[in-house]
């Protein structure tokens, strides 16, 4: 039996084949009982739309990209980043895929209308790969100077969420706080780092930088803690995921959180929340923060007309480990 066309479509419908089409693309032009006749007749029939047909007209995939930052898949911030992403995508009937973290992505941008990325990194040459291959990119956070601009940005006030994390920490009570700073290489770690400077030059509160890699393994915050001078009261961990392992040291050295040394990180992980007592935080809403990406990108793809820069308002939680 031969699979049915859209003549039949129309034939049966009793309409032309151009109002059948309409109708099956959910354009204007058709009555909404045409529209109904239309679709009825489409299910009766069991036409199925040729998508790939259809956006080869169209010259579009109605597919978009998500490129991660290496080293990043497997910490909760960026798959929940990515989830939104795809949802958000999924909501308008696009797909998502996630571009692959070393090689040459090129070859993949035939398959996508455009890509959303994260922390853009100076040192990243996939990164400028992506935003220099003529695709619509938008990021969330802004990107450096000496990598290619996007077409858009979400983007977090990091400096003042930064500013009033540490605030907190001074208000309550502590006087010497210790900051765990990842590389300058991406723009909030540019402005956390800022932030950091400039409340130790507005307050009394002494701030201690130790620098830690972008994604640091327990090790490596075994020895970050260790150079941290005696007398801190308080540690802000900043990468994602990294308070849990802070936590672990403070109490093999038989510290009490937050008795001894209160606790913060700039990111909610849901480890942090896990840990007795649990960990304030900032809610960066990466979940939401990819879905407003992705919405900003399939805007600009359609040529709405919108803001190209966007800011995402995100919450300071604070918790136990800080009272």
């Amino acid at each position: 039996m031969s699979r049915p066309t859209l003549r039949d479509v129309a034939a049966r419908a009793g309409v032309s084949t151009a109002a059948a089409s309409l109708a099956l693309r959910d354009l204007p032009g058709v009555s909404p009982a045409t529209r109904d006749s239309v679709l009825d007749a489409a299910g009766a029939l069991g036409y199925v739309v040729n998508v790939s047909a259809r956006n080869l007209r169209r010259r579009r995939t109605d597919t978009i990209g998500i490129y991660l930052p290496p080293g990043t898949t497997l910490q909760w911030y960026y798959a929940d980043f990515a989830v939104g992403v795809s949802n958000a995508a999924g909501d308008r009937g696009v797909a998502a895929l996630i571009l692959p973290q070393h090689g040459d992505p090129r070859p993949f941008l035939a398959h996508v209308d455009g890509i959303v990325t994260v922390d853009v990194r100076t040192t990243d040459p996939l990164a400028r790969a992506v935003l220099g291959a003529g695709r619509e990119v938008v990021t969330g956070e802004r990107v450096p100077e000496g990598q290619p601009q996007p077409d858009g940005v979400v983007f977090v006030d990091h400096e003042r969420e930064m500013t009033g994390l540490l605030r907190h920490l001074e208000q309550r009570g502590s006087t010497s706080i210790g900051v765990l700073l990842p590389p300058e290489d991406t723009a909030w770690g540019i402005e956390v780092a800022r932030a950091a400077r400039r409340f130790a030059d507005d307050s009394a509160v002494e701030v201690h930088e130790v620098p830690v890699s972008f994604s640091p393994e327990t090790e490596e915050i075994q020895a970050a803690c260790a150079a941290l001078p005696a007398g801190v009261d308080a540690i802000v961990a900043v990468p994602d995921g990294t308070a849990t392992s802070v936590a672990g040291v403070l109490r093999s050295r038989g510290q009490r959180i937050p008795e001894d040394v209160r606790l913060a990180s700039y990111t909610d992980a849901q480890s942090d929340r896990l840990l007795d007592p649990p960990v304030t935080a900032i809610d960066l809403r990466p979940s939401e923060f990819g879905a407003r990406c992705a919405q900003l990108l399939l805007d600009l793809l359609e040529g709405a007309d919108v803001p190209r820069e966007q800011q995402l308002d995100v919450e300071l939680r604070a918790r136990a480990a800080t009272n």
